[in-house]
């Protein structure tokens, strides 16, 4: 594709066009074409931006050096204590003629619940 001033032969020296091309292959530098005459011109291209392209993950807008799929993930094994044992483990850490102060004191089920006053129920056309 062209711009209008490049189909219209307005500033030659300068031409403009679009190239499309597949992501996974490298841009040309140069586009060889036949001119109305039909001599075979070379034009070397400048290109305005080109794309980092990220030849680990296939990716664009970041570099190969710069990619976080291609950091190496450090592994390390830990060994898991269950709550249980932690609990029983700090229970055997502590002496049983030391004192220890009760958090929460236990209320059995009664006390947990409070009474509501009975209701009352009547029969208000008892009088009739």
């Amino acid at each position: 594709m062209t711009d209008n001033a490049t189909k219209l032969r307005e500033k030659l020296t300068f031409p403009r066009i679009l190239i499309e091309v597949s992501i996974e292959i490298k841009l040309p530098y140069s586009i060889q074409f036949e001119d109305e005459l039909g001599r075979c011109i070379e034009v070397n291209i400048l290109y305005d931006w080109k794309p980092d392209l990220c030849q680990h993950c296939k990716g664009m807008e970041h570099k190969t050096e710069d990619c976080r799929k291609n950091r190496p993930t450090r592994k390390q094994w830990v060994t898991k204590i269950d709550d249980k044992k932690k609990e029983i483990q700090e229970e055997k850490k502590h002496d049983p003629n030391d004192f220890q102060v009760v958090n929460k004191r236990w209320r059995g089920r009664n006390a947990r619940q409070k009474g509501h006053p009975e209701t009352i129920i009547t029969n208000t056309f008892n009088a009739l």
